[in-house]
């Protein structure tokens, strides 16, 4: 059925006339303004959940007289009160308003609380049977007792984990979702404010950018993008961005949570679904879409800050969605601005043994004194078009954009928040600035196309991901007290492809088949010099140019995925599902200069395989399954400088000397390959006010890139590079509950317990790993606990949060040494807000109340004591926001 559609008028004309009514602008009511619905027959309660997140509208069920209703859908341009009506035809439940933006769902024999908008108009169809002492409520107060005498229920939670929308509850693996609201109350921001703490996840910040570890499953967390690769999947919408950080960067680009609708952590490996990189799992945000059916917008700003050094923090965010062409064309832009105050001190230029060393070399003008290192600013953008000309086709495309950089590097080594870090030469400022620094740009262009079927949905997807990153330090900050600094720069450039069919049948069955391509290039260039007096130079005396290096790398790969499920009798699912790959890269490695000698290599691996799911589930109630499955990731082969043949190949046999490996095998690394097996429950409780899931696993990962040293001379040339010659397994259990403990308070709580380790020994590390030892970047151990008070006082609707989150013992390397030691520590952040209109909120929050000072990475074992990264000090700060919302 096509939408009736009004003439359009100039597009300049509608954009001004409906931002300057937006600011004034009242909720229509929801039973008479439309909005395009479309819920399939399944069951009343997945229904009524669509049925929310279509119209914004909240629905409150109470108890489970829902449970095993279904309902035939419905479809079409319709007011709130039509699609009600249709949902609960036949069911023997009616609706009543709790205010302008909730409804109440019960049994036609039930007293109505309320009804709908229009004062005491006459009820709806589907309160018609309703007893006719019904009446509406007639002030705030009357709205609160109209249902405080009851206790909410846990919201339903809808996630597109397995590329289809799904109630979290049917989704037979391990998952977190994070909504909107608690994005929004709990100001979080990038990974480190959600994904430290949650169930087997941890995530770390270093010199290199940020690396996100699921399940242990992590060799080299301070390297990952340069030497094995990733071990998490992340994607933002339907675009990765696993790799974008480059080359000189880890894990990804930290993309800000600024107008998004929800992120899902999905842990265990999603091989078939998301391909590469997903060992460990996958972490999904996704955007807030634009909207056909409104004018909407907030703003928000913040101050807070950081004790310690006084750093000021600030940041202003601002979203507009306004329809172009009604039920038709509609955009939504976002843009925002963030800046953090660095908390380190540096000393470099009153520390006495610094000084003496600089001045013996002719640089002593190069150590100077700093406060507030490791700031960082960040602004960015996005704009997304919508265009939906019939009710079975819509196209979205989007452009994003965001820039960080940092001034000087948050990172100690000297007692507390305090470093001694010089200069880096002239000629590797960054913006400007000779400090250290980091940089991050990121570009992304998407195009996503949806056909309804209606008996199944095709979606064609196209993203171009353009992203650098460039990063200059000191020696001296790993432990060489010499006047030398590197720079290097990464740029990332990715083109992907995916077309996939999600079936909607009526039947047993149900499938997902995807073709999936992408072709990735990346560039690193790394130059050293010394910025001291020329004839003090100690390893080439008169020059400054040490030397540098030029790595050129490009990948593509094709894959198809598919996954088959079949329901033989009511309430049990089978499904099993296969990924197959093909890729092949390309490698190019000069070296110049004193450091890294004068040669020139070349690779070009490819490799094929197939990844693995198959899994059972259980619905033993409409609100609790149980499920069991084995699934199986990868990760794409590398390559590598290798041996050098001058220095490891004497004899010019095209062998390493004392060993029987070529040095081709040497520029290789195959892929790897984990096998999971997971087993879990997931449940719905206590009339709905207690949700939660428990997971146990094994996991068994082959083939672990792990470094190998060669003999020592005159056997060999004593040098090490990455094989294939590792085993490791984890195990452990993960839970995770929500409850609401009254009408006002909800209480969220999760632990993990994880023993990820290496079951055979690592001898070829310096110092060696052995079994047993624990992998890296990840704890054995940790947990939260969220306390969340909701209440209505004088209609301004304040929340009161606190949340606390314990991060365990965990290392930077294989390697298990003291000095390379993080977490073990406890931080509690607090919030409080409210409503001071309809339209402005106010809030205060700090994090870190207690003022906890731990490490949260380390990753080198002899760079001293006290080299690490550490928490950001106690945090408070306020924030104002102003939002408004006109339905058309």
């Amino acid at each position: 059925m096509r939408r009736t559609r009004s003439i359009a008028y100039p597009v300049l004309a509608l954009t001004l006339a409906l931002t300057a009514g937006a600011a004034g602008a009242q909720t229509t009511p929801a039973r008479i303004a439309t909005v395009h619905i479309d819920i399939k027959p399944q069951s009343l309660g997945s229904a009524l959940t669509q049925f929310g997140a279509q119209t914004g509208i909240r629905v409150f069920v109470y108890s489970d007289i829902a449970a095993g209703l279904n309902t035939g859908g419905v479809s079409g341009q319709l007011s709130a009160d039509d699609a009600l009506s249709q949902l609960l035809a036949n069911t023997g439940l009616t609706y009543s308003y709790i205010n302008p933006k909730a409804v109440e769902i019960h049994r036609m024999t039930e007293s109505i609380r309320g009804t709908s908008l229009d004062t005491q108009m006459a009820a709806s169809p589907a309160t018609a049977a309703a007893p006719s002492d019904a009446r509406a409520p007639t002030d705030e107060a009357d709205l609160q007792a109209s249902h405080d005498d009851r206790i909410q229920t846990v919201s339903e939670v809808i996630v597109t984990a397995q590329k289809r929308k799904q109630n979290i509850l049917d989704v037979p693996i391990s998952i977190t979702a994070i909504n909107s609201e608690d994005i929004e109350r709990r100001k979080l921001v990038g990974a480190d404010d959600y994904l430290r703490g949650l169930p087997g996840v941890n995530q770390t910040n270093e010199a290199e950018g940020q690396t996100i570890t699921i399940r242990g499953l992590e060799t080299s967390p301070a390297a990952q993008n340069f030497s094995s690769g990733n071990t998490v999947a992340t994607y933002f919408g339907e675009t990765a961005t696993t790799n974008s950080a480059g080359l000189a960067g880890d894990t990804n680009v930290d993309l800000k949570l600024v107008d998004i609708e929800r992120v899902e952590v999905l842990r265990g490996p999603q091989g078939t679904a998301f391909g590469s990189s997903s060992l460990g799992g996958a972490v999904r945000t996704i955007p807030v879409a634009p909207k056909l059916d409104r004018v909407e917008g907030k703003v928000n700003a913040s101050y807070s800050d950081t004790s310690g050094l006084n750093g000021q923090n600030y940041d202003a965010q601002g979203v507009i969605n306004i329809p172009l062409v009604a039920d038709m064309l509609a955009v939504r832009a976002v843009a925002y601005k963030f800046r953090d105050a660095g908390y380190y001190r540096n000393v470099a230029g009153s520390d006495p043994a610094l000084q003496a060393t600089f001045a013996r070399y002719g640089a002593q003008s190069s150590a100077v004194d700093f406060r507030q290192v490791g700031g960082t600013d960040t602004w960015g953008g996005r704009l997304a078009m919508l265009l939906q000309p019939t009710d079975d086709f819509k196209l979205t495309v989007s452009y994003l954009t965001q820039e960080s950089g940092s001034t000087g590097f948050g990172l100690a080594n000297r007692p507390g928040y305090v470093q001694a870090l010089p200069l880096v030469a002239p000629q590797q400022a960054i913006d400007g600035t000779r400090q250290p620094a980091s940089q991050t740009k990121i570009q992304i262009a998407n195009a996503t196309g949806e056909l309804d079927l209606h008996w199944a949905d095709l979606l064609a997807t196209y993203s171009y991901v353009d992203s650098k990153t460039a990063r200059s330090i000191p020696y001296v900050a790993f432990n060489f007290n010499y006047p030398i600094s590197e720079l290097g720069t990464s740029p990332h450039k990715e083109h992907q492809v995916e077309v996939r069919m999600t079936s909607k049948l009526d039947g047993p069955f149900d499938y997902i088949a995807g073709l999936y391509y992408e072709k990735v290039f990346d560039d690193f260039t790394r130059s050293d010099y010394w910025y001291g007096a020329p004839a003090a130079d100690v390893f080439s005396p008169g020059t400054t140019f040490l030397g540098g290096f030029y790595d050129r790398r490009t990948e593509e790969q094709k894959a198809a995925f598919g996954e088959l499920s079949w329901k033989p009798v009511q309430r049990l699912t089978l499904t099993g599902g296969a990924r197959v790959y093909d890729y092949k890269r390309s490698y190019l490695r000069i070296n110049e200069g004193f450091l890294y000698g004068t040669t020139a290599i070349t690779a070009g691996p490819s490799a094929s395989g197939t990844s693995f799911r198959a899994n059972v589930s259980y619905k033993t109630t409409d609100n609790t399954m149980v499920y069991a499955g084995w699934a199986q990731g990868f990760r794409l082969g590398n390559t590598q400088a290798g041996l050098p043949s001058s220095l490891c190949d004497k004899n010019n046999d095209g062998v390493v000397d004392g060993t029987g490996t070529t040095t081709a095998e040497t520029r290789e690394i195959h892929s790897d390959k984990v096998d999971s097996y997971e087993a879990g429950v997931k449940f719905m409780g206590l009339e709905k006010r207690v949700s939660g899931s428990v997971s146990i696993f094994h996991v068994k990962w082959a083939d672990l890139p792990i470094g190998v040293r060669v003999p020592l001379p005159p056997t060999s040339c004593g040098l090490s590079y990455i094989a294939n010659g590792g085993l490791a397994a984890s195990d452990g259990v993960e839970f995770q509950t929500t409850a609401r403990v009254t009408q006002h308070l909800r209480a969220d709580v999760s632990a993990s317990w994880i023993d990820a380790r290496l079951i055979q020994d690592a001898p070829g590390l310096l110092p060696p790993a052995y079994k047993g030892d624990q992998l890296p970047g990840s704890p054995k151990a940790n947990a939260s606990l969220a306390l969340q008070y909701d209440f209505e006082f004088g209609g301004h609707a304040p929340f009161l949060r606190a949340e606390s989150v314990y991060v365990g013992n965990y290392y930077g390397r294989l390697v298990q040494v003291p000095d390379l030691r993080a977490g073990d520590y406890v931080r509690l952040d607090l919030f409080a807000g409210l409503l001071i209109t309809n339209n402005v909120s106010f809030e205060l929050y700090a994090r870190n109340v207690t003022n906890r000072d731990s490490f949260t990475f380390r990753d080198v074992a002899d760079y001293g004591p006290y080299f690490g990264y550490r928490l950001r000090p106690r945090t408070v700060g306020i924030q104002l926001g102003y939002s408004f919302d006109q339905k058309r």
